[in-house]
């Protein structure tokens, strides 16, 4: 077996991390090429080839040079492997990579995943965040291996065997001046673009995921809240692994992601903002239920404030780090978690960026009444669209955040228009007595205040809902 491995280092920054990656990479005892892409001269031994420059299209495409590199040595080789030049592999990703590989067809390619050490001490798979998650339908088992697919295409090690580029190369999109989607951004895109436009499907080997699991050596994506809990990870690749065996029904309860054209309006999967809902939770212990669980950082701050929570999962999938936090779960689905719900009662139902989701959120909202104990609340939060979008950013308008510059129906995107008026008219149809209070965008509160809070709605990107009967 012989490889031939890629890596981009631009500037400085890294050139730590990268020293580290070639250490592992001369470790591995197979026959290989090493091949480092800078923008300036730099000196990494005399085992590693050095292209200096940039390519004609900027720097944010250094990305894609790996890509030309693989064409161009197309057939001399067994395994082509691209690295970022902070996540270092070892011999056993290698031959895993090729053991599944030989269970796939030529369009499928077992892909990886990075985790990240936190400050406290926690690993974090940073692959796993927002809006991205695992698809429940797609465990499949293949005599030892079980693969899941996951709709995070990103990839920071990427590994083709010669079938499988040459697949790739195949499509007439493989050179491609590709630009960024609502969900990747340009760099991103060198690798994920293969996955969605030139006839490969990734797929996670989950059976063996410590095999294809790689350390981020910059451990920078903490500041950010980005990556999943290795232990929710874990809970959620046994119910893949249990899906794959037919032990575990798949369901989506929503579907994540809109067609607004920036991804800030897709459902998150691990929302951790308590704002909107824990100071209406006061003791003593409550019966909660949560419309859309998925086991994030803002359920298990009610969970440890000593309430009984039910959660309507997300999907089939999340529905394990759900319970893994305390929760009990109902079905993935409205109609099964509703008739699963019959005849108990809880003193709040939160729904956090669920509503504007759904299609008909009248009759949820009446299906949450019947479920709400005298007394209780319904607390809720939606976006506001009714909003001065060129504050704070003078550059946004409503039509290049949204893609639309008028109001749009819920068909043409999967998420509603949601105002402060057509909200309230939600629960007023519901037989609901609601409060709609505005939140301010980060950084418009001096606008709200030099206005006298006469515009608190205008500067305002969320709405919070709390409701009785």
């Amino acid at each position: 077996m012989k490889l031939l491995v890629g890596i981009v280092n631009f500037g400085t920054k890294n050139d730590e991390y990268l020293k580290r990656v070639l250490e592992n990479l001369r470790a591995i005892p197979i026959e290989k090429d090493i091949v480092v892409f800078v923008d300036k001269p730099k000196s990494l031994g005399s085992d590693i080839e050095v292209r200096v420059g940039v390519p004609p299209e900027g720097p944010l495409f250094m990305p894609v040079l790996p890509r030309r590199l693989f064409q161009e040595k197309a057939g001399q080789y067994d395994v082509y492997i691209n690295l970022e030049d902070d996540t270092p592999i070892e011999e056993r990703h290698v031959r895993a990579f090729v053991s599944a590989s030989e269970s796939c067809d030529a369009n499928t390619v077992p892909g990886f995943l990075r985790w990240e050490y936190w400050p406290d001490g926690t690993v974090h798979v940073d692959t796993l965040h927002r809006n991205f998650s695992w698809l429940p339908s797609s465990p499949t088992r293949v005599g030892q291996w079980v693969f899941a697919e996951l709709s995070n295409l990103q990839a920071a090690v990427m590994m083709l065997t010669q079938p499988q580029l040459e697949r790739a190369m195949a499509s007439p999109h493989f050179d491609d001046r590709f630009q960024p989607t609502r969900l990747f951004q340009l760099i991103e895109r060198a690798s994920a673009q293969l996955f969605q436009e030139c006839g490969l499907k990734r797929v996670i080997p989950v059976s063996h995921i410590d095999d294809f699991l790689f350390p981020h050596l910059a451990n920078r994506f903490h500041l950010h809240r980005i990556g999943l809990l290795r232990a929710r990870f874990d809970e959620q690749i046994q119910a893949l692994i249990k899906s794959a065996d037919n032990k575990r029904a798949c369901q989506t309860l929503v579907e994540p992601f809109t067609k607004l054209a920036k991804p800030q309006w897709d459902k998150n999967f691990d929302e951790f903002d308590t704002r909107a809902f824990l100071s209406h939770l006061e003791a003593p212990a409550k019966d909660v239920l949560w419309i859309g669980a998925s086991g994030s950082d803002a359920e298990r701050a009610v969970v440890e404030l000593g309430h009984r929570m039910t959660g309507i999962p997300l999907d089939s999938v999340v529905a394990a780090s759900a319970l893994g936090i305390g929760m009990q779960v109902t079905s993935a689905s409205f109609d099964g978690a509703f008739a699963e719900l019959d005849g108990r009662a809880f003193d709040a139902i939160i729904a956090v960026n669920m509503l504007e989701r759904l299609a008909d959120p009248v009759a949820s909202l009446r299906m949450m009444r019947k479920l709400l104990r005298s007394g209780g609340k319904i607390i809720s939060s939606v976006p506001n669209f009714d909003r001065l979008w060129r504050f704070p950013n003078a550059e946004a308008t409503m039509e290049n955040q949204t893609g639309f510059s008028k109001p749009w129906d819920y068909s043409e995107t999967g998420i509603h228009y949601t105002t402060k008026q057509s909200v309230k008219s939600w629960f007023d149809a519901a037989d609901l007595r609601a409060k709609v209070e505005c939140r301010l965008a980060d950084g418009c509160r001096r606008y709200h205040l030099l206005t006298l809070g006469l515009l608190k709605h205008k500067f305002s990107d969320t709405l919070v809902v709390v409701a009785t009967k």
